[in-house]
């Protein structure tokens, strides 16, 4: 208890004195604690996003000012993820699928801390799925630098991690990658039977994984004879023309045969592939003077040029667009299957692959040269990369490294020759139309408006022209080693090209 009172005293010494008050201190100020209610999530609540906003709600009676600390992990681990919040809401990011988090808020007026109740949520567990692969599961003939891909559903980020092996019950992690496709930087094994599969993590967690998928790689091309030997049809006739390397001997096999196309003929040793109107390849082989059906493959293509490079024969097909098959051959050199490399909405004419296969050069009748090169197991059309004109009529395409050499009739036709490395487009002799190009042993063979014209392409920049055979109606011409045979109308011509620029008429046959 307290009392007061006031005195006034004047100058004279007079004084006077107030009434007296009193009044009490209390002992101990009382200070009330605040109050905090988790609001949202709900307890319980499923949460569908990778991040939740967390809300609370908090007073204080005495008015003092409030500071929240927030209390966050999964199950029961609670972490301090944050302290010295002065709002009444945090959000949390990262959230992980499938799991279970809680948290709580720890409040302070300055002199009392207490801890709200513990609140739980869930996030849903996402359905990913990883489907669609390529090559796709049981492919065959899968190039021993692949490039697999995949499709992915429900997720739009995490880490992809690439397993690959011979075995289904071990596979080794060969890699990772960000996006739904992986190049793999080594080389595969031919023939052979590899598995795969792909799984999806995120923050160290595995979100989804694919099923096991298989592929077989391709067959090791098969050893292609240097035999000279060329096929021409001609009038219901199949003529196999063979010499003799040394002597230029000439042996003729003309055998009756009911052909439908306008494919030329492949040789390769004592076998004979044939493609007709209808797509059916057929395989022929020689044996003394017969020759016999060995095999049948429908490619159900409309063929347009078939050709022999790196172990494998090459079609190209127009059926309903610019399609290019590559067919393996077994070790007999057997057509086995066929595949689509390559596919674009152009009209080519002709082909040629490049004997390391790693590019494919078409020769397209309205818009010229296109560039194919090879990725994975497949090609990819690259034209755009070179700054040289690939433009014209291309009836026919050969080339030499870094040298295409195009033959081309219309306005502008002729022999071109386009050096893709130094951009530079020249003409080459003096041409009007160019039909078909052959390359054999640095020598150029092509029909033109002069008949058969010979052009030595040993100093591939610097090509010379040895020799104009003058012969009319020339369809087509088929080389090997020093054998050329020509056939023109109903005419079969045989030459011997041993001297390339002086060829030596052999026989000919009507």
């Amino acid at each position: 208890m307290y009392e007061w009172y006031v005195q006034l005293t004047d100058v004279s010494g007079n004084t006077s004195r107030s009434e007296i008050r009193r009044f009490e201190v209390p002992s101990e100020i009382t200070n009330n604690p605040p109050l905090i209610a988790l609001t949202s999530p709900q307890e319980g609540a499923v949460v569908d996003q990778s991040s939740v906003e967390l809300r609370w709600s908090a007073s204080d009676e005495d008015g003092d000012r409030l500071s929240f600390s927030l209390y966050f992990g999964k199950n029961n681990d609670m972490l301090l993820v944050s302290e010295s919040i002065t709002s009444n809401s945090f959000t949390v990011t990262n959230l992980e699928p499938g799991n279970s988090y809680g948290w709580y808020i720890r409040v302070s007026d300055g002199r009392i801390t207490l801890d709200s109740p513990l609140r739980r949520f869930t996030t849903t567990q996402r359905a990913v799925t990883i489907d669609t692969p390529s090559p796709s599961n049981g492919s065959e003939g899968i190039g021993i630098k692949p490039v697999l891909s995949w499709r992915t559903q429900g997720t739009t980020g995490g880490e992809f991690r690439i397993y690959l092996g011979t075995s289904r019950s071990f596979l080794p992690m060969v890699g990772t990658s960000a996006s739904s496709s992986f190049a793999y930087t080594g080389e595969l094994e031919m023939e052979t039977t590899y598995f795969w599969r792909v799984e999806l993590w995120e923050g160290g967690n595995l979100v989804s994984s694919s099923p096991l998928w298989q592929f077989s790689t391709e067959s090791r091309p098969v050893q292609v004879s240097d035999s000279t030997t060329v096929a021409v049809y001609v009038n219901g006739t199949l003529n196999v023309i063979s010499m003799d390397n040394t002597s230029g001997t000439v042996s003729v096999i003309r055998n009756p045969y009911q052909y439908q196309g306008k494919v030329s003929p492949v040789t390769n040793g004592d076998l004979i592939y044939m493609v007709d109107d209808t797509g059916r390849l057929v395989t022929l082989r020689v044996s003394g003077t017969t020759i016999e059906t060995v095999s049948s493959l429908n490619t159900g293509t409309s063929p347009e040029t078939l050709v022999l490079a790196g172990g494998y024969l090459w079609l190209l097909d127009t059926k309903s667009a610019a399609v290019v098959l590559r067919i393996s051959l077994d070790n007999r050199g057997i057509p086995i299957r066929s595949e689509s490399v390559f596919r674009d909405w152009t009209t080519p004419v002709d082909m040629f692959v490049s004997e390391d296969l790693s590019r494919i050069y078409l020769a397209d009748a309205l818009s010229g040269i296109k560039v194919l090169e090879r990725s994975g197991s497949s090609y990819g059309d690259v034209s755009s990369r070179f700054t040289v004109s690939l433009n014209g009529y291309a009836r026919s395409v050969v080339a030499v490294q870094d040298l295409v050499f195009s033959g081309e009739a219309g306005i502008d036709g002729g022999l071109k020759m386009i050096d893709l490395s130094r951009s530079v487009r020249s003409n080459l002799g003096k041409y009007y139309i160019v039909l078909k190009l052959f390359v054999s042993n640095n020598i150029i063979y092509a029909i033109t408006d002069k008949g058969v014209s010979i052009i030595d392409i040993s100093s591939p920049s610097q090509p010379v022209i040895l020799r104009d055979i003058e012969i009319s109606q020339v369809e087509e011409i088929r080389i090997s080693g020093r054998l050329l045979a020509v056939r023109a109308g109903n005419r079969l011509l045989i030459y011997d090209v041993l001297s390339a620029g002086n060829p030596v008429l052999l026989n000919e046959y009507n």
